[in-house]
């Protein structure tokens, strides 16, 4: 057994789960974007920057703030995929071996990008939402925050939480 300043140092090998989730992660990262960008232009200089649970505008700002959303997620997304090159720094629910190394590595750093995806998806619908509601298309995104804010980022994490858990 290790102490966390003597793990193994692992290059893990990436599987087919592993590279679609950073394949959708990565399109919604551009997709943001692109949409953040190409949309900019067409926006009038006050806009709604708050929602209410219904969905409704409760708060304005200036065209600039909805550059505030894609900056965080560029960070998050460097964050994670830094984070994903060194799972060895990671908190484990057990101790790493040189028998679990490799395992527990994969499954954390699947965690990672499970997150980074369900991150970048809800936050380009999000991003969606405000455009369309600038453009005056009622859509009551609001009902359906919290689930996929469940779906996107709780589920994932409590799954592999889990899956760490078992495979002691």
């Amino acid at each position: 057994m290790y102490t966390k300043e003597e793990r193994p140092i692992l290059e893990i090998v990436l599987s087919k789960t592993d590279k679609r989730l950073d394949f959708f992660s990565s399109f919604f990262f551009i997709l943001l974007w692109c949409i953040s960008i190409t949309e900019f232009v067409y926006l009038p200089d006050i806009i709604p920057i708050h929602f209410d649970f219904a969905g409704k505008p409760d708060n304005y700002g200036s065209k600039f703030t909805l550059f505030i959303l894609p900056f965080i997620i560029s960070l998050v997304f460097i964050l994670f995929s830094y984070l994903c090159k060194r799972p060895h720094i990671f908190n484990y629910p057990s101790k790493i071996t040189n028998e679990n190394a490799v395992r527990l590595y994969s499954i954390a750093t699947q965690m990672l990008r499970a997150l980074k995806l369900g991150i970048t998806f809800f936050c380009t619908l999000i991003l969606i939402f405000v455009y369309l509601t600038i453009k005056h298309k009622n859509i009551n995104f609001g009902v359906f925050i919290l689930p996929l804010i469940f779906c996107t980022i709780l589920f994932p994490t409590i799954y592999y939480c889990v899956k760490l858990m078992r495979s002691k």
